[in-house]
């Protein structure tokens, strides 16, 4: 019988694995979560706003399309507006009043950006430590 009870697991044992394993679990989705916006460049985020605005969008389609948080579509449109690279246009519509559209400046930005891309694209092929 004393075998057995020794074989058992402590409580505090227990507790103090569930708790490090609910840590390291949590830990690992933060990890995830960063990883994934990881690679949304300022650049890459203005781009996907101006694409998304090119036949003009109300401001909240806007914030789903481009997959922004209210607080970053606010920061991002403010930005945008203030350099002319996009504009509020009124809307005679009761429902969406104000929809965002990209201006000419805008539309030269992304076609400089997708040719970047292009180019970026290309040379990585012959850059060995390129990921």
């Amino acid at each position: 019988m004393e075998n057995l009870q020794e074989l058992r697991p402590k409580q505090e044992d227990i507790e103090s694995s569930s708790s490090s394993s609910s840590s390291t679990f949590a830990s690992l989705q933060e990890a995830e979560r960063r990883e994934r916006f990881r690679n949304r460049s300022r650049m890459s985020l203005i781009a996907n706003i101006l694409t998304v605005a090119k036949d003009g969008v109300p401001r909240t389609h806007l914030m789903y399309k481009a997959n922004l948080s209210h607080r970053m579509l606010s920061v991002y449109v403010t930005f945008l507006l203030e350099r002319g690279f996009i504009e509020e246009k009124k809307n005679g519509d009761y429902i969406r009043p104000t929809v965002y559209v990209t201006t000419e400046l805008g539309l030269k930005y992304l076609k400089i950006y997708n040719s970047l891309l292009e180019l970026a694209d290309g040379l990585s092929v012959f850059m060995p430590f390129s990921s």
